[in-house]
């Protein structure tokens, strides 16, 4: 339906997990998608199933850590070496604020600035060399909802998002230690999950932190960004409505939900066939 909203997962694990690859997704509408968050491992398993990466044309990031970022190198050479963009052709990237891009700039720069001519002759290329950025915790792009980038704890003094979408009740933690009440209105929310249980931990700990939540809540949430002990997180069985997969793809009508499970797991590197709860 043209109106619907697609959330699909590209990973929904921890940034070690090699089964469920690293939380990071599109959401997309008609002919209009954004992509949050982008690891170098799904980068390359979007060119591994013949998606352009030169077509990524929004992208968000939340926070930056590598799981996350270190695709968006990829994106910004491919741009330059290969498709020769130059200003208003380079990709957008969206961040909540002016020191999350300062940290996003930071981590990549090194590995980005050492570049060359068409006639070979070298330059140094800053990040904005690569992509045009868009700062602010409410984001518009052309063809999409609305989409807020809410503040929460992930690391200590480091910023982290999660996304909410109010116009199709979506709600997304972010990576996050913090749980946060679900604003009114959510039909269909994604909790961080990944633990473990110990007081450093800098995820949601499925047992001391989300099992004493209401049921009615549970039942509208997806747990991810599990770890290799996924498998015994028995998330159906604690009420919540299950746990995200790579290559779900949730739909939304802006009243309910339907979850497509016919590219599930098949774009992995390590298919996984075994039950879902």
């Amino acid at each position: 339906m043209g109106n619907e909203l697609t959330l699909e997962w590209l990973g929904t694990g921890s940034a070690m997990n090699y089964e469920l690859g690293n939380s990071n997704f599109t959401l997309s509408r008609g002919d209009s998608k954004v992509v949050v968050d982008l690891s170098a491992n799904n980068a390359n398993m979007l060119v591994a199933r013949n998606f352009e990466l030169g077509s990524l044309v929004n992208l968000i990031a939340t926070h930056d850590h590598g799981d996350h970022i270190d695709g968006l190198e990829g994106v910004g050479f491919l741009g330059w070496n290969a498709l020769g963009r130059e200003d208003t052709e380079r990709p957008t990237l969206y961040v909540a604020s002016q020191k999350l891009l300062g940290a996003v700039k930071s981590t990549l720069y090194q590995k980005m600035k050492d570049q060359q001519h068409p006639d070979n002759a070298p330059f140094q290329a800053d990040f904005d060399f690569y992509f045009n950025t868009v700062i602010g915790e409410e984001i518009k792009i052309p063809g999409l909802p609305a989409i807020s980038l809410h503040p929460t704890l992930h690391v200590q003094d480091m910023e982290c998002y999660g996304v909410h979408i109010p116009e199709y009740g979506l709600w997304i933690s972010g990576d996050t230690r913090q749980v946060k009440e679900l604003p009114e209105g959510t039909a269909l929310a994604f909790r961080d999950a990944g633990g473990p249980g110990n007081e450093a931990r800098v995820h949601s700990d499925l047992d001391l932190d989300l099992i004493d939540r209401s049921a009615d809540e549970k039942a509208i949430t997806f747990l991810y960004h599990m770890g290799g002990t996924w498998r015994d997180s028995n998330q159906k069985q604690h009420g919540f409505a299950g746990m995200a997969m790579p290559g779900d793809k949730f739909i939304l009508d802006g009243k309910d939900y339907r979850l497509d499970t016919t590219e599930t797991f098949i774009h992995q590197r390590v298919p996984y066939s075994g039950p879902r709860e």
